[in-house]
C-alpha cells in the first residue's frame, strides 16, 4: 500500500470545496472517505484514490505537494515556500518555522490543521468524531 498518497486523501479532504468547487466536493469527499474505509479493511483501493485524486487539475497539484512533503505531509500553505524569490535559509539571521497543531479522525480518514486557536475544531464527516490533537510521540 502507498501510504503517502493515503495520507494525501486524508490531508485534502478540508480543502475540496476549495479544489473541487462547492458543487462537487460532497461527492469527491464521499469517494475518499469511501475508499479510505475499504483501505482500513484490507481492500486495495490504491488506484482507484489516484484516480479520484487526479480527476481534477487543482486535487492532482495539491496531493502532488502534499506527497513531496513527506514525511510531514502538510497542506501547500504549511509547507515553507517561495516568498517574493526569496527562499527560506537565503536570509541572514535564525529564521523560525510556526508549528500548527495537527488534529485527526480517531478512525483515521481526516487530517486538520489548526492554523488559529479561534478556530473550532470540526467533527470528522463520515464518522462524526471529534478530531483528536496527534500529538508528537
Amino acid at each position: 500500500m502507498d501510504d503517502s498518497l493515503f495520507e494525501a486523501a486524508r490531508v485534502i479532504r478540508p480543502f475540496l470545496s476549495r479544489l473541487a468547487g462547492p458543487a462537487a466536493a460532497g461527492e469527491v469527499d464521499g469517494q475518499i472517505a469511501d475508499l479510505l474505509d475499504r483501505a482500513a479493511k484490507g481492500e486495495d483501493t490504491a488506484a482507484a484514490l489516484r484516480e479520484v485524486l487526479d480527476s481534477r487539475e487543482a486535487t492532482r497539484e495539491f496531493t502532488r505537494r502534499v506527497i513531496a512533503d513527506a514525511p510531514h505531509y502538510r497542506p501547500p500553505e504549511l509547507q515553507p515556500h517561495r516568498l517574493r524569490g526569496i527562499y527560506p535559509g537565503e536570509l541572514p539571521g535564525t529564521q523560525q518555522y510556526i508549528s500548527v497543531p495537527k488534529y485527526v479522525c480517531p478512525q483515521g480518514d481526516t487530517v486538520w490543521y489548526r492554523y488559529s486557536v479561534g478556530l473550532k475544531v470540526p467533527m470528522c464527516e463520515t464518522h462524526h468524531l471529534l478530531l483528536v490533537e496527534d500529538l508528537p510521540e
